[in-house]
């Protein structure tokens, strides 16, 4: 409505001045707050139910542009009168008698657009009513024939629902029929299986009675092997014992032998060295009685070295012995060395022997277990009393060895400590011979020639 308002001013003859400038200014800026205002306004108008009409609410904004055009007219007649008081062009006053019969026109305009659209939204309203009835007829029509239709539907449903009923009370009574069949059947199942679980049960007793009978009498000869076996192992170990005694007996007496020859050695020795501070003395007599002086270090010395305690050797003293003396040690320290490379290849060969005779037997002792774990049955995890009191009479049948120096081997064990070697044995076995554990003759031989080497630092 603005726009049809506006373009009337547009199109005038009269002549353009700057008041018909400001002028339009101004409309436009009113126009353009007006059109700000009346969007929320009508929306607000929108929302509210319809107590107006439309030729209220048309007239309510013809008063209002007739109030922005009053407005407009006299702040623009303020600026005329302030520009007249100016000196400003008179021209002014005819630009506002025609704007103001441009005015006139144009709300003149302005109320016949205004009919013409009241009009047209009675004419709105008319159209728009009939729909809405029509509208009400149709959906009225609709939900009549959706409730004809859902009404059907449920009957339809109802009458299915109480087929499936039936049929599932049909399957029911058919699957508790079927069910008291095959319970029938079980409980006849259950008394056939319960007869046949008996007579197996009287059979598999049966059984167990012949496998306890030869289980008995199958301990009762392997408790007799075992304990041959037990005996013969004791005498092997009596007879390693012995063994072992005669070599350590033989061992001793080379020991003795070897102290009585560094003993004689030392004795010769010592006498030897007394035979040379003899000489001595005597030549030192002989000295004296040519000379008349006396020699009293040397005597003395010979007197420190002979009660003082023994000392480490130096190189200087083995400088001073004599080629004689300094050969006879090389042979001594030789023929030392020898025994001692002789001594340990007897013992290291003594040793072999030994770790070959305990695999040996150990070896033996694995079999037997081996073969007690193999024949032991599966009922034999328990004692049998009758099995183990019968056990000891094959074990005393068997004849004890009459040399042999260890005692009498002990009875056959119960079936329960079969299946392991008894311990005397595998002791008696295992434990190293005593002169493993004593000192070798190489070792006293070391120690008895502190004897020969002391005279052989004193010389």
């Amino acid at each position: 409505m603005a726009e049809s308002g506006r373009t009337p001013l547009a199109t005038r003859t009269w002549k353009h001045s700057s008041f018909d400038d400001d002028l339009e200014k101004e409309l436009e800026r009113l126009i353009f707050e007006e059109d700000a205002t009346e969007k929320p306004a009508e929306a607000s108008e929108a929302s509210e139910p319809a107590g107006k009409t439309r030729m209220q609410v048309l007239e309510e904004e013809q008063a209002m542009l007739k109030q922005l055009y009053e407005e407009a007219y006299s702040r623009l007649a303020q600026q005329k009168l302030e520009a007249l008081k100016e000196g400003k062009d008179t021209a002014a006053a005819e630009a506002e008698k025609k704007r103001q019969a441009a005015a006139t026109e144009e709300e003149a305009e302005k109320k016949r657009q205004a009919a013409a659209a009241e009009e047209a939204e009675k004419k709105r309203l008319v159209e728009a009513l009939a729909a809405a009835e029509a509208e009400k007829n149709r959906q009225a029509a609709a939900a009549a024939e959706a409730e004809k239709k859902r009404l059907v539907e449920a009957l339809a449903a109802a009458e299915a629902e109480k087929n499936r009923q039936a049929a599932a009370a049909a399957e029911a009574e058919k699957q508790r029929q079927a069910a008291a069949a095959a319970e029938e059947a079980e409980r006849k199942r259950q008394a056939a299986a319960a007869a046949a679980a008996e007579e197996a049960e009287k059979k598999s007793r049966a059984a167990a009675a012949a496998a306890a009978e030869a289980e008995k009498k199958r301990q009762a000869a392997a408790a007799a092997e075992e304990a041959e076996k037990n005996r013969q192992a004791a005498a092997a170990a009596a007879a390693a014992e012995e063994e072992a005694e005669k070599k350590r007996r033989a061992a001793a007496a080379t020991e003795d032998a070897e102290k009585k020859r560094h003993t004689a050695a030392a004795d010769a020795e010592k006498k030897r060295q007394a035979d040379a501070e003899d000489e001595i003395r005597r030549m030192k007599q002989r000295l004296e009685e040519l000379t008349g002086q006396t020699a009293p270090t040397l005597v003395t010395g010979n007197f420190k070295r002979a009660h003082s305690p023994l000392r480490p050797p130096t190189t200087s003293r083995s400088m001073d012995l004599s080629p004689l003396s300094k050969q006879l040690k090389q042979e001594h320290e030789e023929e030392e060395r020898l025994k001692r490379e002789v001594a340990n290849a007897q013992k290291k060969a003594k040793l072999e022997e030994i770790q070959r005779k305990n695999e040996l037997m150990r070896q033996k002792l694995q079999a037997l277990q081996g073969e007690n774990a193999s024949t032991k049955g599966p009922t034999a995890t328990a004692p049998n009393p009758a099995s183990a009191a019968a056990s000891p009479a094959p074990a005393a049948a068997s004849p004890a060895p009459a040399a042999s120096p260890t005692p009498t081997p002990p009875q056959a064990p119960s079936p329960s400590e079969s299946a392991s070697p008894t311990v005397p044995a595998k002791a008696a076995v295992t434990t190293p011979p005593p002169d493993l554990h004593r000192s070798s003759p190489l070792e006293k031989s070391a120690d008895d020639e502190e004897v020969p080497r002391s005279v052989y630092q004193n010389t």
